[in-house]
């Protein structure tokens, strides 16, 4: 696998990836333009632990067993909410239901997978939802009552 990977660019709605590195033992990508208002899809990984490792900005990561949890804001109760500043790192382990959110413009972060039940597979991905956008204000009410913000 490490013989055959491109270091490569990848465009999504909420920003651009790099991914720099891909091995059985581990991946490293480099997520910038992170834009404000937008979301990652709620998604798990079968195979590995993601950490995600704040650069600048600010972003939301919400992890729960359950996608519902977090699609219809239960997080109170059946979740975990963590605001990341530059400099903070928060690691999600794998068959946990996660997301990020985008709360300043030109964020960025670095991922790094690591392997958690089984080698790194970049397919081992089950996704929710798609993603995309999300209404601020109700994203920052969520974390005042949750004393994050």
């Amino acid at each position: 696998m490490i013989d055959k990977f491109k270091p490569h660019w990848e465009e999504k709605n909420w920003g651009r990836v790099f991914h720099a590195f891909a091995g059985p033992e581990a991946s490293v990508s480099y997520l910038d333009k992170l834009v404000e208002g937008e979301q990652c899809s709620i998604h798990y990984h079968k195979t590995r632990a993601n950490v995600f490792v704040v650069t600048s900005g600010l972003i939301v990561v919400e992890q729960s067993e359950s996608p519902g949890f977090i699609e219809h804001g239960f997080m109170e109760i059946h979740g975990i909410t963590k605001l990341l500043a530059a400099g903070d790192s928060y690691c999600v382990s794998a068959f946990e239901w996660h997301r990020f959110s985008v709360m300043r413009p030109n964020s960025s972060l670095i991922e790094i997978y690591h392997p958690e039940g089984g080698p790194v597979d970049e397919n081992d991905i089950e996704r929710w939802n798609k993603g995309g956008s999300f209404d601020m204000n109700t994203m920052k009410e969520k974390l005042v009552v949750r004393s994050l913000l």
